[in-house]
């Protein structure tokens, strides 16, 4: 994953103020059930998706990192 990848999964779960862990978990619910999706849409639509350019032994994302850190 990329910076923009999460910067563009923030941009669709944390609309509102809220305390650090309580916006981790509302990170990571989200962006496990949307990386099961796919490459990230861009949310500006100037672009095509966002890939998550994932390799083998990287840290673990989506549903994992939910299980993992929530």
């Amino acid at each position: 994953m990329c910076s923009w990848n999460i910067k563009a999964l923030c941009l669709g779960c944390l609309d509102e103020p809220m305390l650090l862990i309580n916006a981790l978990h509302v990170f990571f619910t989200y962006a496990a059930d949307e990386i099961d999706k796919g490459p990230t849409p861009d949310p500006a639509h100037v672009a095509g998706p966002i890939p998550l350019n994932m390799t083998r032994g990287a840290p673990p994302s989506g549903p994992q990192a939910r299980d993992q850190y929530t």
